[in-house]
């Protein structure tokens, strides 16, 4: 699906819109609109990383971290780091 450069609203949600913008003090509607988008993506961000957090909780027991374990993710974080370097 192609992505929609104008989205149509019926006329009663376009005025609620325009009335939210001033009210919250948005110089125009779209601003209002991206700002409820970008808090909607946080949310889901959120929800998203706390289920992962509760898996990981559930996964099993733990076991502490060693020296080795430290360095394996030093060395993978600087690989991750120079291949975004380069690109």
């Amino acid at each position: 699906m192609k992505p929609a450069s104008n989205i149509s609203i019926p006329a009663k949600m376009k005025s609620w819109v325009c009335r939210q913008a001033r009210a919250k003090g948005f110089k125009t509607a779209d601003e209002l609109v991206q700002d409820m988008i970008r808090r909607e993506q946080a949310a889901e961000t959120h929800q998203t990383v706390e289920s992962q957090l509760l898996d990981a909780i559930d996964s099993g027991p733990t076991a502490p971290m060693l020296d080795s374990d430290w360095e394996r993710i030093r060395t993978e974080g600087r690989k991750r780091f120079a291949a975004r370097a380069k690109k």
